[in-house]
């Protein structure tokens, strides 16, 4: 006998607008009505493989929830540096939640990948293939939207690190224009912007550290983003092949609403027919006791008259 996997689906599963049931016989029967129309139940005895998909999605899910975690955490140590010159321990933990970040992120972008392409051998016209191409996609467009926050997060970071170095550039009477700037971004500071002079004067001093740690937070930064532009290729190609599906789920969604309406007409039609023929039912109930009444009537009548006329 089957067993009962009502209550695992329910477990690992809360999506809005999908449910698992076993027909009743009374549906079933009336299957036949829309014939033209896919059935949007699904078999749970015949389709035993979807707990596994849902509890796959929950665990992609979880990731997704501990990377957004980090990506803010990584926002409040970004603000935390710029109100410090000494960076050094939050630089260390900027380091390691950056790659936490990157882990998490090709994690995740892996077991997307590789239930996209276990989808491939389900029939996608399904109610089970359009589920898990739907899900696929909510969860590839949540890494897309956390992964580009995070971004947006680290280009106004190195935005805010220019800043300070413009600052204390000025400060020190040591004014550079931006493709200046940008050198000494890309090659750290050298003796031909004339910062030996600066060394003499211990302020001069801190100000140099200053800019040499955000010149380092920078640097760091810009690599951060050179990965995060590969992320986002592979993120794109993910989205990319379900561009169809994308265009598809209000069309889904609206053919969902139509299966649920059907569905609630074929149990009504049930139910009338159901009701016609427990009248029927009682009708003919009625005749045959009203006819057996008569006839039983019929029948004393009979009796009596026959033998009130042999009494005579």
């Amino acid at each position: 006998m089957s067993k009962d996997r009502k209550k695992d689906l329910h477990e690992h599963a809360s999506w809005a607008g999908v449910s698992y049931r076993r027909l009743t016989r009374q549906a079933r029967s009336h299957e036949g009505l829309h014939e033209n129309s896919t059935s949007a139940t699904i078999n749970i005895d015949s389709e035993l493989d979807v707990t596994d998909f849902l509890k796959e999605i929950d665990s992609i899910r979880l990731l997704i929830d501990k990377l957004d975690e980090v990506v803010q955490n990584v926002t409040k140590v970004q603000m935390d540096m710029l109100k410090s010159t000494e960076n050094s321990k939050f630089g260390k933990d900027l380091d390691t939640k950056n790659e936490e970040i990157k882990k998490l992120s090709y994690q995740v972008s892996a077991m997307l990948k590789k239930q996209e392409q276990a989808n491939e051998t389900h029939d996608k016209q399904s109610a089970q293939g359009r589920i898990r191409e739907s899900q696929i996609f909510v969860l590839t467009r949540r890494l897309r939207d956390v992964m580009i926050e995070h971004n947006v997060n680290t280009v106004a970071h190195r935005e805010r690190c220019k800043k300070i170095i413009v600052r204390e550039l000025n400060l020190s009477g040591q004014g550079k224009t931006n493709d200046e700037l940008e050198q000494i971004l890309e090659s750290g500071i050298s003796e031909g912007f004339g910062y030996s002079s600066m060394l003499d004067i211990q302020q001069a001093k801190l100000t140099l550290n200053a800019i040499e740690a955000r010149q380092r937070d920078i640097i760091k930064l810009e690599n951060c983003i050179k990965e995060l532009h590969n992320m986002f290729l592979d993120l794109a190609i993910l989205v990319t092949d379900q561009g169809e599906m994308i265009d598809c789920i209000q069309h889904n969604v609206s053919k969902t609403i139509d299966y649920v309406e059907a569905a609630h007409e074929n149990i009504n039609i049930a139910e009338q027919n159901k009701n016609k023929a427990n009248k029927k039912k009682i009708i003919l109930i009625i005749i045959l006791f009203t006819t057996f009444l008569v006839i039983l009537i019929t029948i004393f009548i009979s009796y009596f008259a026959q033998k009130n006329i042999k009494g005579r």
